[in-house]
Formats: structure tokens, C-alpha cells, sequence
């Protein structure tokens, strides 16, 4: 009985979230989430799926997040019929996100469009607004600690995530008796004193936990410290006679927000403001929220109203109401999509007070790289905004972000389980709060925990599969040796060599020559189509995993991961050991690409052939 997985999103990232779970017959998809950032980035998604449509059986969804969503109706639309499971307000937040994703992709085709030429064939979008509205008769809803099989063999129940309304901390259970196995995936996790939601649910046993590590590297933020630093805010734009912009996630933050601010009207000086919230999406989730209250214990809504408790709220549905508030100079509250400002009706509002220095930003989540919420709190001094450059005062741009876990109490409270799982698989998460997170597992359990790279496969029977060796970097606990690399005998002198020479990071962190010996004794695996990406830059100083290669057929990179003998894997090793090394720098691998000076066996200078004679 056979119980895989693979990671095709999500994975050293925060979004596009794509895993896949292959029992004895059937494929599963859990997550199926909209690459955001960059251009580039963005550009993934239009990619094929990593696995044939007619192959899949069923897909499983934690919460409605796009990142997380958003590549739903592109699978129905490239012919999936099968069913997709989600909680109930999991599945009416979609029916209100996914078609609103379709208008986008279509604003952003007809944009891309008008600046084509003539004889350019045009740009299709994504997946329309009619399309997103196809696929909403597959998804099925279904109620916390309802127990349902998704295919033969597997059952699938829902547990409070505490993060969203509906998200759910996800349990797959294969076989029963003492054949069962079961993975835990925890979705994305609320935080213990999130103003709305209720904490998450807390379960008893997983074999493997599939764990969001997304603020892996940053200690739970009191929300007294958060409160505080709000209030400043409120106190500075008011004395400044300013407007505060806050772009939200339209579901989550948003209803935080509004809560927050009932909750905090006198303190705040809220009758002096007036409280906008320029989101048609962030409006129809608020009505949701209204309709599921059973779901939390907060009071965000007075009795028999819809409506949040807040007597100068406003919502600004259509574009003229919109546009309007970009009149008001001072006194205004925007809460406006989107959380990390890649487009939506922010953009607007930031080119009318990004210049203005009595003009306040205040990012209240997570902002992943590559995004302008992430450059604006990382203080740039200048953004590019809807074609022009606009300059940034130093103190614009502030952040009350809440983060939901806690590093030093993860393992036992965001992850949801109440002893140790056999294994941790980290992904959501960007590469530093990945390794911050696993070295808590490490210390706390003394338990393996896995950081997958995109295409990695973890596979075994049900029995192996919170035992067997992972296929990439192996984070073991102290005390713990690591097995030598089989079938080359001067491999370990390659390491060491690596470790004194090349790995510069080694010197703060004596585990990296430690997982140099893992990848080489258990991970000779190579991307096709990440040919400029490293795995673990910091620790392995530019050792890569390999080369692009031609998907046969398609003329297109390769996205599946190929199996390598270990002799083509060292020579991609040895192709650099480092970034920037002088002209005339191994290129052992046969590519020519001149990448890094090689540190492993090779003469300073060499180009390959000094490798090939010393081996």
C-alpha cells in the first residue's frame, strides 16, 4: 500500500501552494494555489500541471486564499470533472475570490493587449470570470470533524486552522489498524490571540505533518506590542492631518481590522476618522463572515446586522465611489485590496498619498519577496506605480503584521498536534524561516524535519513513510551521524573540501558540511527546469542540482524531476562552489557556463578537465 507525495508549490516560498498525493490507484491534489509575485514568477502558473488532468481524482483545499485556490478554475477549465473538497465557508469564500481572480486575469490580458502589436497573437488570460464560475459546481463543502473518503482507501477530515473563516488544518488518513498512516497538513495556522478567529484545533497523532512555516524565523508579537503600535500610528496621521492606507487581504486581516477598530473606537480617536473599506470582494467575505459567526467567538457584527459594528464604516462598492475618495485629503481610513499590493484599488489610493509625507501605510500581513508591499517595508526610497516612478518619505510605510506562531512553541501549538510527528515536512515558507523552524523541531523533538525543493518526491510504502531517508536536505537532531556517501569512496574528501574552502557559511553553521554528506549520500536528483536555482544558497555556496533539459516533445523545460547516477550529480556539485569566482571556473557538468571557482578537487581555474582527471 503506497502513500507518496510530491511538492510542486509552496516549497522555499509563500504562495502557489501545489502538493500531490499518490495512494495505491488514485492521485490527489492537496492545494491548488495561484503563484504571486514577480512577473516571472506569475508566469508559472500558466505552466502545465505537474500531473496529467485525467489522472487526478480528487483535490483537497485548506482554506480560500488564491495563493492557496487560485489555480482551480484553470484545472477545471484544462478538463478536471472530479470533485474538490473544502469546509463549507471554505467553499462559499471561493464561489466570491475566484471569480473576482478571473475579472483580474482578464483586466490584465486586455491591458497586456493594448500594448502588443499587431502581428504579436494576443494574450489569453489565465482563466476567465465565466470560467472561475465553472468550476464552483465541483467543490463540495463539508463541516469540521466530518470524516469523508476522497478516493478509495483514503479518508479526509477537517479540523479548525484557526487562520480564515473555514480554513482548516487538513487530516488524511490511509488504511486502518496497524497498516494505517496518517499526514497531517496544517494549511496555513491562525495565531493564539487573533482577534477573530478561535485558536487551532489541536490533534492527537500524525505519522507526518506537512507544516506551513511561513514566520518560522520570528517570535509570536504580543498583540498588546501590535495595539500599541496602531495606536501610534492613529495618533501621528491624525496629528499630521494625513490619510492611513492599509492594504488587507480582503478575507482575514480585513475582518481583523474591522473588529480591532470596534473594539479600539475610543482609544483611537475613531470618530474623527472615517473608516472606508474599497473592496466589492473584502465586502461580499464580510457578509460571509456574518453568515458563518458560529464559526468564532468575537463579536464583529452587532445583533440581526450584517453590517460591522462601526459607526462611520463604509463600504465603496462600484469605481465612481471609489475614485471619489481620492478627494479626501485628510481623515481617511482605506482598507483596500491587495494584502501584499500587487494590484487591485491600493495602487490607486498609493498614487494619491504615497508622496505625501503626512500619509501613513501601515502593512498588516505577511509580504512576500519580489512584491511592492515587501519593498515598501523594506524602505525603499521610490516605487514604480501604474507607469510612473513615485518617490516614498522615509517613514511611510509601517508594519503591524501579526505573526501566527511562535518559534520556540511551534512544534507543540502551530503545528496541531500533541506529540511529536515521525516527520516534519516544511514548506510555505521562505528559506531562512524554513531552516529557523527546523532547527526548533531539531532542538525541541529531537525529530527529522525535511525542507522539499520544488519536484521533490518523498516516496515509500505507508509504513516507510515517516522512516525512510528523505531524498534532499536532512535536518537531524544532534548526536545523530549521517551515513557516508555509498559507491565513492573520495567523496567524503569532496565534502570536506567543500565545507573548508567554499561553504563560507559553515563557520556559523557546523551543521552545512553535515547536509553536503546528506544530499550526496541520499539526493541525486536534479531540477530540469530550475536550471539558476540553488538549493540552500546560504549553506551549500552554490552547489547545484542540475541543468535545464527538454521535456521530450514539447520544446518546453522539463517541470518533473529526473533521476541522476551519482557521478552526473557530483559533477553538478562540482560546478562551483561558490557565486562570482574568477573567469576560467569549473564547468564539469559539460555546460560551459562559467558559475563559480570550483573548491572541490579542481586546480583554481580549471574548466572541467582537471575535475575528469582527478576522479
Amino acid at each position: 500500500m503506497t502513500f507518496d507525495l510530491q511538492f510542486f508549490g509552496a516549497t522555499e516560498e509563500v504562495t502557489g501552494s501545489l502538493y500531490v498525493l499518490r495512494t495505491d490507484d488514485h492521485t490527489v491534489l492537496l492545494e491548488c494555489g495561484l503563484v504571486q509575485g514577480s512577473r516571472k514568477e506569475e508566469a508559472r502558473n500558466a505552466e502545465p500541471f505537474p500531473v496529467p488532468i485525467g489522472e487526478i481524482d480528487a483535490v483537497v483545499l485548506s482554506h480560500a486564499h488564491i495563493d492557496h485556490s487560485g489555480r482551480v478554475p484553470l484545472l477545471v477549465k484544462r478538463g478536471y470533472r472530479g470533485p474538490i473538497f473544502a469546509q463549507n465557508a471554505t467553499r462559499e469564500l471561493c464561489s466570491i475570490m475566484l471569480p473576482d481572480s478571473g475579472y483580474l486575469n482578464e483586466k490584465d490580458a486586455e491591458w497586456a493587449n493594448k500594448k502588443r502589436d499587431k502581428d504579436e497573437p494576443p494574450v489569453e488570460a489565465l482563466y476567465t470570470r465565466a470560467e472561475a464560475e465553472e468550476c464552483l459546481q465541483y467543490l463540495r463543502g463539508l463541516a469540521y470533524g466530518e470524516a469523508t473518503e476522497v478516493v478509495p482507501g483514503l479518508s479526509l477530515t477537517l479540523h479548525d486552522a484557526g487562520h480564515i473563516l473555514g480554513s482548516a488544518i487538513v487530516e488524511l488518513t490511509h488504511g486502518t489498524g496497524n497498516s494505517g498512516r496518517t499526514l497531517v497538513f496544517s494549511g496555513d495556522l491562525g495565531y493564539r490571540d487573533a482577534p477573530v478567529m478561535n485558536r487551532p484545533a489541536e490533534l492527537r497523532h500524525a505519522d507526518a505533518v506537512l507544516l506551513e512555516s511561513t514566520y518560522g524565523d520570528r517570535q509570536h508579537r504580543d498583540i498588546a506590542a501590535t495595539m500599541d503600535e496602531l495606536t501610534e500610528v492613529f495618533e501621528t496621521a491624525r496629528a499630521g492631518k494625513g490619510n492611513i492606507l492599509i492594504p488587507a487581504f480582503t478575507v482575514g486581516r480585513t475582518q481583523d481590522l474591522l473588529y480591532l477598530m470596534a473594539e479600539n473606537y475610543e482609544r483611537w480617536h475613531l470618530d474623527d476618522w472615517q473608516i472606508f473599506l474599497d473592496s466589492p470582494m473584502g465586502i461580499e467575505a464580510t457578509t460571509t463572515y456574518s453568515r458563518y459567526r458560529h464559526l468564532y467567538g468575537a463579536r464583529l457584527f452587532g445583533p440581526d446586522s450584517h453590517l460591522p459594528d462601526l459607526p462611520n464604516y463604509h463600504a465603496t462598492r462600484s469605481t465612481e465611489e471609489s475614485m471619489s475618495i481620492n478627494h479626501i485629503r485628510s481623515g481617511a481610513i482605506i482598507i483596500a485590496g491587495s494584502g501584499m499590493c500587487t494590484g487591485g484599488r491600493i495602487h490607486h489610493h498609493l498614487k494619491n498619498n504615497v508622496w505625501r509625507p503626512e500619509c501613513h501605510v501601515v502593512i498588516v500581513g505577511f509580504q512576500a519577496y519580489g512584491t511592492l508591499g515587501r519593498r515598501l517595508v523594506d524602505g525603499v526610497g521610490s516605487i514604480r506605480l501604474l507607469g510612473e516612478t513615485w518617490p516614498v518619505p522615509p517613514a511611510f510605510a509601517r508594519s503591524a503584521d501579526c505573526p501566527p506562531m511562535e518559534t520556540s512553541g511551534t512544534c507543540s501549538t502551530g503545528t496541531g498536534i500533541s506529540r511529536p510527528a515521525g516527520r516534519s515536512i516544511l514548506v510555505h515558507g521562505e528559506p531562512g524561516a524554513q531552516r529557523a523552524l527546523a532547527a526548533a523541531v531539531r532542538e525541541r523533538y529531537s525529530s527529522e524535519a525535511v525542507i522539499p525543493v520544488r519536484g521533490q518526491s518523498i516516496p515509500g510504502t505507508s509504513k516507510a513513510f515517516r522512516r525512510r531517508p528523505a531524498v534532499a536536505m536532512i535536518l537531524k537532531p544532534p548526536g545523530r551521524t549521517v551515513p557516508e556517501p555509498r559507491r565513492d569512496p573520495a567523496a567524503p574528501q569532496r565534502v570536506a573540501a567543500l565545507a573548508a574552502r567554499g561553504a563560507k557559511s559553515t563557520a556559523d553553521d557546523p551543521m552545512a558540511a553535515e547536509r553536503v554528506s546528506t544530499l550526496l549520500q541520499s539526493a541525486s536528483y536534479r531540477p530540469a527546469d530550475r536550471d539558476d536555482e540553488f538549493l540552500d544558497s546560504d549553506d551549500l555556496r552554490g552547489v547545484r542540482l542540475g541543468t535545464r533539459s527538454p521535456q521530450a516533445g514539447s520544446g518546453r523545460p522539463a517541470s518533473a524531476w529526473h533521476r541522476t547516477d551519482d557521478r552526473r550529480f557530483r559533477q553538478h556539485a562540482n560546478r562551483g562552489a561558490g557565486r562570482g569566482g574568477a573567469p576560467g571556473d569549473c564547468a564539469a557538468a559539460g555546460t560551459g557556463r562559467a558559475t563559480g571557482g570550483c573548491r572541490l578537487a579542481c586546480a583554481p581555474g580549471c574548466r572541467g578537465k582537471a575535475a575528469r582527471e582527478k576522479r
